[in-house]
């Protein structure tokens, strides 16, 4: 599924469970997201995302059991209206054992898209590159001369990475041509009359109107269409001006599709984990357990260049700890404490950061850094829109704590105990700090046509609005400068 081996996938063999997108499971009818993941007897998921699941999770490899309890929960279980996912780690034994292992896939062992030429005579095969692969090493811990572990101290370690290199093309996107880069919009007349304004003049179809001419006439709000659909230069927008230089300039002559919509989607993953386990007595065991994981990728792809991008490249990392004490207080009482920390760090935001607009683009007014959100600019049919698509931060800290006693009495077994967990869940959107601005062709339109039917017809532009400084001020979220400020 274009991520490292979830051990959540082992769902997918259970009757009753169906399984979609993101953790999406479903046990027995029960909504998504509403099971619980315990690991080493601590809990491991979030109630918020269950993206935390999915990148905070430990190696298959690492792994001992699994099991999925998915009705009658005992009491220790509840709080949950799915299953229970249950994991225990592997522990080292008193020899040495190790692996390696390596699962991939290359677009040379599949299968061809039917109907389509290489051009050497085959079938095109898109590319797709995915490994998975790490090794593991347990035993005694044992230093010569100074500690023999054996009958007492073990460990286990394991490390899997998964690498996923991935150029995804969706043909080609419209960004705009020459000639509308010179404020030239003359490819949208038509040469179609579809009314005639308050003054009696035609209504062409295609044709932008000059804001600057605004004015009332009879009571009717009236101005006058650029000659030719050309806006000089000179009454470009300083602002749009500035980030009219970032937009990439056509790879054809084509009016629409001409610039390729190809962009990196790679994904790289790796788990490292450690458990060490020791007799501290014949009848007190403890056990540490400690994993990371790493989780880089890129997300939002578009094909345009940084900074105008809505590409964002996520720098994930989480942390586990787990702390378990098991005292065998008589051969029927058995005393069970546990501690553990999870911590999840997810900066889900454009990589520029640092884009100053003030200074760069003469915009003032952002709160953050990063290019501005801008959408609307119609060219030739075609909308474009760019910037971030998401300006965000997602944090848990979860510690986590339990505590129980078994007890065997007669033909009975009895458990009592807790649990403490404080779920600590930040989600920081800064999106809108960074200006969101919509263009639409009403600022450049002939505002006494609004709403009437012109025959099949169009005026105005939303990119001429762009040219312009018009904005659609229903579509500002946090603005900047008085030209920027009207509609």
């Amino acid at each position: 599924v274009g991520a490292v081996r979830d051990p959540l996938s082992f769902a997918e063999l259970a009757p009753g469970t169906t399984v979609g997108g993101w953790n999406d499971i479903h046990i027995n009818g029960s909504p998504g997201n509403t099971y619980r993941i315990i690991l080493d007897g601590q809990d491991s998921g979030s109630g918020l995302h269950s993206r935390v699941s999915d990148e905070s999770q430990p190696s298959v490899e690492a792994l001992q059991e699994f099991t999925l309890q998915a009705d009658s929960f005992p009491p220790e279980f509840g709080q949950t209206t799915g299953g229970i996912f249950n994991y225990t780690t592997k522990s080292g034994a008193n020899r040495f054992h190790g692996s390696l292992y390596e699962y991939f896939v290359n677009e040379a062992l599949n299968a061809g898209q039917p109907f389509t030429d290489n051009g050497n005579g085959g079938l095109v095969r898109p590319k797709s590159r995915q490994n998975d692969f790490g090794g593991s090493f347990g035993g005694p811990v044992w230093i010569p001369k100074i500690y023999d572990g054996h009958n007492k101290t073990f460990f286990f370690f394991n490390y899997e990475m998964y690498r996923d290199r991935v150029s995804t093309n969706n043909g080609f996107e419209t960004v705009p041509t020459a000639a509308y880069r010179n404020g030239d919009l003359s490819y949208l007349l038509t040469g179609q009359q579809i009314g005639t304004d308050p003054l009696g003049r035609p209504i062409m179809n295609g044709a932008i109107y000059d804001p600057a001419t605004t004015r009332t006439v009879n009571g009717q709000v009236v101005r006058d269409p650029f000659p030719n659909n050309k806006i000089d230069p000179s009454r470009f927008d300083p602002v749009a001006a500035k980030v009219l230089s970032y937009l990439p300039t056509p790879v054809n002559g084509n009016p629409t599709n001409n610039y390729p919509d190809i962009f990196p989607a790679n994904k790289f993953q790796w788990i490292p984990s450690i458990k060490i386990d020791h007799t501290l007595t014949a009848n007190i065991h403890l056990a540490g357990y400690y994993s990371s994981q790493s989780t880089d990728k890129d997300n939002g792809g578009d094909g345009l260049p940084d900074p105008i991008s809505a590409c964002r490249y996520q720098v994930i990392r989480s942390h586990t700890v787990r702390i378990n004490l098991d005292d065998v207080l008589t051969p029927a009482v058995v005393l069970h404490v546990g501690g553990g920390f999870q911590r999840y760090h997810n900066p889900d935001t454009t990589p520029l950061t640092t884009f100053n607009q003030a200074t760069s683009l003469g915009l003032n007014g952002a709160l953050v850094g990063g290019f501005p959100v801008m959408s609307g600019l119609n060219i030739n049919g075609q909308s474009l829109s760019f910037g971030p698509s998401n300006y965000g931060l997602y944090v848990l800290n979860k510690p986590t704590a339990v505590a129980s006693v078994s007890w065997i009495k007669g033909t009975h077994s009895l458990k009592f105990g807790g649990e403490w967990r404080h779920e600590n869940w930040l989600n920081e959107s800064s999106e809108n700090a960074l200006g969101i601005y919509g263009f639409d062709a009403q600022q450049t339109g002939l505002p006494s046509t609004n709403g009437a039917n012109l025959n099949g017809g169009s005026v105005g532009n939303g990119f001429a609005s762009f040219l312009l400084g018009q904005l659609n001020a229903g579509t500002i979220g946090n603005v900047v400068n008085p030209r920027w400020e009207r509609s």
